[in-house]
């Protein structure tokens, strides 16, 4: 079996630390003790071994384990919470995941295929991250928590995380384009409707990085309800290249909201 070599430092070293050290402490008057003794006037020590020799004739197998360096997890900063109410969070659930799918018999969650392709999906709707697809853990919170271990506290606190961050992106985007019309002074379930749109497509901005929804904020500034129904409907292209429309998923979101004939009426 392999051993590792043992190195010793030269004497010519050793006599140089010896008349450093004498000519460092030293008073004149009282030799000090040779390299390598206890203390002056002790009995002499054995000399301190050569370097490498505490593993000299040692297998490799004996030796400290080389440590294993793995990818630094990505720690989010503590987000701004915001009071989603509990029937927007059901609402929530209810249109990305009502099967619960990826969720064990056991309580424990684990990702599932994405409708729309690329990294898995876990919970309600989060889409992994490429570190965390890899590395196998999710971000809750301050917290890496590996596959299979979540439980429905993790997955809810992780879905109120994504909203939070898709609602920072949808505050962003709305104020970016200036429409006379600042997110913040909107009512709480307009604001949540943008930022769960956010969250379901991703952004608020069109591919050319325009506002998006000029229709459904002028249905919004008018209270038309109807308009707003229209004007937030969104669709998906199948794979022959028609398209479909989420008609259900609109339909649960303005419940989830608050948003009826009744609170938005012209």
């Amino acid at each position: 079996m392999d051993t590792i070599p043992a190195y010793a430092l030269p004497q010519s070293v050793i006599a140089q630390l010896e008349n450093w050290l004498k000519s460092r402490f030293s008073d004149g008057k009282t030799a000090q003790p040779p390299l390598g003794n206890q203390y002056q006037g002790g009995p002499p020590r054995a000399p301190y071994p050569p370097l490498g020799n505490q593993y000299q004739g040692a297998p490799l197998a004996a030796l400290p384990p080389k440590p294993i360096y793995k990818r630094k997890p990505i720690i989010y900063k503590a987000l701004k919470k915001h009071p989603f109410t509990p029937s927007f969070i059901t609402g929530m659930k209810k249109i990305d995941n009502a099967g619960k799918t990826g969720r064990s018999t056991s309580g424990s969650w684990f990702p599932h295929k994405s409708a729309e392709g690329g990294t898995d999906t876990i919970g309600y709707g989060h889409k992994l991250s490429k570190d965390e697809h890899e590395d196998g853990y999710v971000v809750v919170g301050d917290k890496n928590i590996p596959h299979g271990k979540l439980t429905d506290a993790h997955i809810e606190t992780l879905l109120v995380d994504d909203m939070n961050k898709h609602k920072a992106i949808a505050r962003n985007q709305f104020n970016k384009h200036g429409h006379g019309k600042d997110y913040d002074s909107m009512s709480r379930r307009e604001q949540d409707l943008f930022g769960a749109l956010a969250f379901n497509i991703g952004t608020l901005e069109d591919k050319d990085g325009n506002f998006g929804w000029p229709g459904l904020l002028k249905a919004v500034n008018d209270k038309d309800y109807e308009g707003i129904k229209r004007e937030s409907l969104t669709s998906f292209t199948r794979e022959d290249g028609t398209k479909g429309y989420l008609i259900n998923r609109r339909d649960d979101l303005l419940k989830a909201l608050g948003f009826n004939e009744k609170t938005y009426s012209r």
